[in-house]
């Protein structure tokens, strides 16, 4: 059966509305504010390095044997932005900040597209959603606790009603008691009240 499952949506999202935001506040930010955006920077660029080992990690062994063109272009396209990453940081003013952060967000933008496009059919129609999950999972778990809650943090803002309640619904269904309240006080502490109101009635 062919898989549905898409394994870069929920962080995709959550890297998108962390560089968008971040983008958006570069362009009105004045001089004196460069070191705050830097500082924002570097955390989200430890999320963005984090992400790729993770994908050439867990995914890059399956694209590798399904689809070896697309896990030679994820390679390349990989080692480029960790070129384009350095020089965002490196930014003497904040003009250039805001400039250099707006050429490396338009192209990420394009690379997660072709992720979620390309990639994710290869993989779906390779796998099940079971297999995906699997996949998922290995990754995840692999993820040590005070980074897998940046991520969080990161993604959950980004996420609809329904996306947050599958993430948190598998968690308590397969998580320790105490993963799964974890996740729920963070989910209290990143949501605008009414978004954990909603989501904490839905889970019960």
């Amino acid at each position: 059966m062919v898989s549905r499952y898409d394994m870069y949506n929920n962080v995709h999202k959550g890297l998108r509305r962390s560089l968008c935001a971040l983008l958006v506040d570069a362009g009105v930010a004045s001089e004196r504010e460069l070191p705050e955006l830097r500082s924002r920077w570097l955390a989200l660029e430890a999320k963005l390095a984090a992400h790729h080992a993770h994908e050439d990690r867990f995914i890059g062994p399956h694209l590798a044997r399904i689809a070896p063109p697309l896990f030679a272009e994820m390679e390349r396209d990989h080692h480029a932005i960790a070129q384009q990453l350095a020089t965002v940081g490196a930014s003497d003013d904040a003009r250039a900040f805001y400039r250099t952060l707006s050429s490396f967000v338009a192209s990420y933008l394009a690379h997660m597209a072709q992720e979620e496009g390309a990639y994710n059919d290869a993989l779906q129609g390779a796998y099940t959603d079971r297999d995906l999950m699997a996949i998922e999972g290995e990754l995840v778990g692999s993820i040590a606790p005070p980074l897998l809650g940046e991520f969080m943090a990161m993604m959950l803002p980004a996420m609809n009603l329904d996306e947050r309640f599958d993430l948190l619904a598998g968690m308590r269904a397969g998580a320790p008691p105490e993963v799964f309240a974890g996740m729920c006080q963070l989910a209290s502490q990143v949501l605008e009240p009414h978004a954990w109101g909603q989501l904490e009635a839905r889970l019960g």
